[in-house]
């Protein structure tokens, strides 16, 4: 992989981790059309540049979180949020192993088509959601399901759990958080699974080049996700979804036609 490629996936990455759009698409369409082969070991550092750049957006919250939950001050709100991230967690392991088993069948271009216009609907659908309520324990176990099922590749992660959150009964602001704080153990977790690859191979240029460029792109991906939760906007990514979606599969046809 050329110091170029390494760099436009990581923008890539960096863009579409937090946007509704899904990551995992973008970066196998990205590849594709680069003709990049891509190790896992770079795939691993990618997203430890997104997990720095959620943790430089939410620090005073995971701070918080961390501290109420290790003295344990029930009283503090920031423990009830420390305590619903880690139920959240629970579903998103169980269903993202499954969904993990079958992942090879659904890199296919067309799949991730398929799967980003579903995306869109889910998009288009989270403008019903008017809530104001908090996270509690059903809010928890539905958008932990949900972000296990977002491993699919053309499901944005971001974008099903805070629809879900939001069709929920959740406030827009608290479905925002919720969202990008219990992404934090799924993608450290998964970070530590495959560790080992970055051991076997260390770190080049690129992938200190490509670590950097998404955790920065990845800070100013957050902020923007934010303006337009305030906004009222958040379903209006669907309308991208579709139509990426509706060119991947066109596309993979053609091309595995012709």
């Amino acid at each position: 992989m050329e110091i170029i490629q390494a760099a436009i996936l990581a923008l890539v990455q960096g863009i579409t981790e937090w946007l509704p759009v899904s990551s995992s698409a973008h970066l196998l369409i990205a590849q594709s059309l680069l003709g990049a082969e891509v190790p896992v070991s770079f795939d691993v550092v990618l997203h430890i540049g997104t997990l720095a750049a959620v943790a430089a957006v939410f620090w005073r919250d995971i701070l918080g979180i961390a501290s109420a939950v290790v003295r344990l001050r029930r009283a503090d709100p920031l423990f009830k949020v420390g305590m619903m991230i880690i139920l959240g967690s629970i579903p998103t392991a169980a269903i993202g192993y499954l969904v993990s088993t079958a992942e090879a069948s659904l890199l296919s271009l067309t799949s991730v088509g398929c799967a980003l216009v579903l995306t869109s609907i889910i998009l288009f659908a989270s403008r019903a959601g008017r809530g104001t309520g908090t996270v509690g324990a059903k809010h928890a176990l539905l958008v932990g399901a949900v972000q296990g099922i977002a491993v699919i590749p053309g499901i944005s992660r971001s974008g099903s759990t805070i629809s879900a959150a939001l069709l929920a009964g959740v406030g827009r602001d608290e479905a925002f958080r919720y969202s990008m704080l219990l992404s934090i153990p799924a993608i450290l977790g998964a970070t530590m699974l495959k560790a080992g690859e970055i051991a076997q191979s260390g770190l080049g240029a690129e992938m200190l080049l490509g670590m950097v460029i998404a955790a920065v792109v990845g800070y100013a991906s957050i902020r923007a996700l934010r303006r337009t939760m305030t906004s009222g906007r958040f379903h209006l990514f669907g309308a991208y979804c579709l139509v990426a979606g509706l060119a991947v599969v066109a596309y993979s046809l053609i091309w595995a036609g012709a």
